[in-house]
């Protein structure tokens, strides 16, 4: 009878084991399907962050046209458009560049506007990617400026310009 019992309790013994392997399996699964939602649910959030982040980087590009006719009609658009003090170089008396500062307060409205009349000089602009020039050439006159731009994160400023007329 000894045997008999020792039997029969090694069948449940073996039997809570195999129930047991199972119930401990089916929770590890459960566990890995929590966790790997878990990790593709963090994936998709830092994936979308890093989309947000992709769409940020991209910077509508400022037509330069569009910026000189504003920057031309309109002071407080030109004001915040220029970096002061402004580095400028000028002839002096004896017909040599020199660099001078103008400050905010000194600073002369600009206007880049001609009317298809104008006779007095004429305007030429050269756009690239980052930098643009207007040269201004005066007509029997000796009028000869250039006006630098730069483009920073898709908006154009005013950089600089020389003015070598006599």
């Amino acid at each position: 009878m000894g045997k008999a019992v020792s039997f029969k309790w090694m069948k449940q013994l073996f039997f809570i084991l195999i129930c047991a392997t199972f119930f401990l399996l089916g929770c590890k699964k459960e566990n890995e399907g929590k966790i790997n939602n878990n990790i593709q649910t963090k994936q998709d959030s830092l994936s979308q962050s890093q989309e947000r982040k992709e769409i940020n980087k991209i910077i509508v590009q400022e037509d330069f046209y569009d910026f000189i006719a504003m920057f031309s009609k309109k002071r407080a658009f030109q004001l915040e458009r220029v970096q002061f003090p402004l580095a400028i170089q000028v002839l002096d008396d004896d017909f040599e560049l020199q660099e001078i500062a103008i400050t905010q307060e000194k600073y002369t409205f600009l206007n880049f506007i001609l009317p298809d009349d104008f006779l007095e000089y004429k305007q030429n602009i050269f756009i690239d990617a980052k930098h643009a020039k207007i040269e201004q050439r005066g007509l029997n006159n000796g009028y000869m400026i250039d006006y630098f731009f730069e483009n920073k994160n898709g908006k154009w400023y005013l950089q600089s310009w020389i003015d070598a007329s006599p």
